[in-house]
């Protein structure tokens, strides 16, 4: 798995540990990661780039109630976008998500986030 190779900006909306790793494994994969602890926050930091590729999302975020994703809003604005969620339940309803969305149960690893990423890419291409 040492060739998955990706490009432009990749949005993490967790916190803590969980997100440095992930930036620095996103990071390593050819992505320019943002963090975030909010969805809120999220979208801030997004608007500062033209393109976000990818979006890595805690659903809920900690701290935040689940009304007012960021999912949503950034799908429509780029139907290019590869949406992961990271759930803690696989069963969790993710109100405000695009149904294109692919989930991931935490914690996991390089290959299955890899494997979730390729999906999430194959969903939004088939949504143009």
């Amino acid at each position: 798995m040492g060739d998955f190779l990706r490009h432009g900006v990749a949005i993490v909306i967790e916190s803590g540990d969980l997100a440095r790793t992930l930036c620095d494994l996103l990071e390593s994969f050819g992505y320019q990661a943002i963090s975030a602890p909010t969805h809120a926050l999220a979208a801030e930091r997004a608007i500062a780039h033209t393109s976000i590729e990818l979006l890595a999302a805690c659903v809920p975020a900690p701290d935040e109630s689940r009304a007012g994703i960021y999912l949503e809003e950034a799908a429509k604005l780029n139907p290019h976008l590869a949406v992961v969620l990271m759930l803690s339940d696989p069963l969790e309803q993710s109100p405000g998500a695009p149904a294109r969305a692919v989930k991931i149960k935490k914690p996991f690893g390089r290959k299955a986030l890899i494997e979730a990423i390729q999906l999430a890419e194959a969903r939004a291409v088939k949504t143009e």
